[in-house]
C-alpha cells in the first residue's frame, strides 16, 4: 500500500512443521485483495511453474481462512483513502523453500548473483507467463543456501493482458523505497494515468541493488552524510491537494546524474560500475 495508507496487507512469515513430510517450510500468513483480476498466490506459482519460470519457489498449498474478510473498506473515509481500501481476505501460502533474507548476503557477489537470479526470474515471468511482478523490492528477494536468488511475493502481480486491455484495476503498489519515479510521480488511475511495464519494475530493481550496496557494503561517505541522502532520495513524499502521497521526483534527477546516488563513494569498484551501467539503461 502507499504512503499515508491505514490498511494494508498485515504479512507475517513463519517457520512452519509440516507433518505429511517432516521438514520445515514457510508459511505465508496475509490478506489478500479480492479482485477478479487478482489470483491467489498459489494460483500464480502453479502458472509460473507450468510456463518453466525459473528461480522461484516450489508452493506446497494455499487457501483462504474460513471466511474472514476486512470491513474497513465499507467505512467512510475520505475520498483519497477510501480510493485505496480493497476487499481483503485471511490466506495462507506454504512454501518449501527456507531461504536468507537479501540484505544477509556473505558477500557482495553473492549478493549481485541473488538480484540477477531475481530478474531472470522476472524476464521469464514476463516473456513466458505474460505477467507483471509490480513488487519489486528488497524484501522480495532471497539466497538460498547455494548462493543462488529466488523472486518471491507473486500476490499482487497483474497479467499483461489485463494491464493493457483495462479489465485490472491498476492501484499504487509495492514498497515506497524501491516504487519507480514515474507511478510516484503519475497517479495510476483516472485521467492521463500510468500504466505499469517491465521498464518500472527494472528501475525497481536498480534502487534494490542502490539501496543494499550503500547500507550493507564498506563506502566513504560521512557520519550522517548516508542517511540524508538515502533518505531524500527513497523516503521523500508530499501530499497532493488531494490528500493523496506523491514523490519520486528526486529519484528521477539521482538516475540521470553522472555519479547516480553517489555511488563513487563505494569503495567495492565492480559493484559501483554495475550500478552506474545500470542506472544509464534505466535513464534512457
Amino acid at each position: 500500500m502507499a504512503v499515508g495508507s491505514p490498511l494494508g496487507c498485515s504479512t507475517h512469515v513463519f517457520k512452519a512443521y509440516c507433518i505429511e513430510t517432516g521438514k520445515l517450510v514457510l508459511l505465508k500468513d496475509t490478506w489478500r485483495v479480492v479482485s477478479a483480476s487478482q489470483s491467489p498466490e498459489h494460483i500464480i506459482y502453479e502458472e509460473l511453474k507450468k510456463q518453466g519460470v525459473r528461480n522461484i519457489c516450489t508452493c506446497k498449498e494455499g487457501c483462504d481462512v474460513l471466511d474472514q474478510v476486512t470491513k474497513t473498506q465499507d467505512s467512510s473515509m475520505p475520498r483519497h483513502l477510501s480510493s485505496q481500501l480493497r476487499l481483503l481476505r485471511h490466506y495462507r501460502l506454504v512454501l518449501t523453500e527456507i531461504a536468507r533474507s537479501l540484505t544477509d548476503f556473505g558477500n557482495t557477489k553473492e549478493m549481485v548473483t541473488a538480484v540477477r537470479d531475481a530478474m531472470l526470474a522476472y524476464e521469464d515471468a514476463y516473456d513466458k507467463a505474460k505477467i507483471l511482478h509490480r513488487d519489486i523490492s528488497s524484501g522480495n528477494i532471497l539466497i538460498t543456501d547455494t548462493g543462488s536468488g529466488l523472486l518471491i511475493d507473486w500476490d499482487l502481480c497483474k497479467k499483461l493482458q489485463d494491464i493493457y486491455q483495462g479489465q485490472a484495476h491498476i492501484e499504487r503498489t509495492g514498497t515506497w523505497q524501491f516504487m519507480p519515479a514515474q507511478l510516484l510521480v503519475i497517479p495510476t488511475d483516472g485521467e492521463g494515468a500510468a500504466i505499469p511495464d517491465w521498464a518500472d519494475d527494472l528501475e525497481s530493481f536498480l534502487y534494490d541493488l542502490v539501496w543494499i550496496a550503500l547500507r550493507y557494503t564498506e563506502h566513504g561517505f560521512v557520519k550522517g552524510a548516508l542517511i540524508d541522502m538515502l533518505h531524500a532520495s527513497f523516503d521523500h513524499h508530499y501530499l497532493d491537494p488531494h490528500g493523496a502521497a506523491k514523490g519520486g521526483d528526486r529519484k528521477k534527477v539521482k538516475v540521470k546524474a553522472s555519479d547516480p546516488f553517489q555511488v563513487s563513494h563505494l569503495f567495492n569498484v565492480s559493484l559501483k560500475e554495475l550500478i552506474k551501467t545500470l542506472a544509464k539503461t534505466i535513464a534512457v
